[in-house]
């Protein structure tokens, strides 16, 4: 199973593969991850910090990640990526850009 990522944009990316057992031959299945991306402004600033905490804490994995909320995770069949994405898209239009604020937040690996 491949791992797509989902912010409005899907991308490939093969690391983390995972068996499905319940799969029909001949058609991928891939994972589906849906995150909210901060705007750039503040994706910079989050950039910096990272790169400040990396260069404080010799912590070069502090570089790799970007900066993201995990909405949702998800499998499904690659034939579904095209309607997944008007679905998404569809439900994203009827909503009006929403302020998200994290207090003690925290993280995994």
């Amino acid at each position: 199973m491949l791992r797509k990522w989902v912010s409005i944009f899907l991308t490939s990316n093969q690391m983390g593969m995972e068996t499905i057992i319940n799969t029909i031959p001949g058609y991928r299945v891939y994972e589906y991850l849906l995150v909210l991306s901060p705007h750039e402004e503040l994706w910079n600033r989050i950039m910096k910090a990272k790169e400040n905490f990396a260069e404080q804490y010799k912590s070069d994995h502090a570089r790799w990640n970007k900066p993201y909320v995990t909405l949702a995770t998800f499998t499904q069949y690659e034939m579904k990526e095209d309607r997944i994405v008007n679905h998404l898209k569809r439900i994203a239009m009827g909503y009006p850009p929403f302020k998200v604020e994290l207090k003690d937040f925290g993280s995994f690996d």
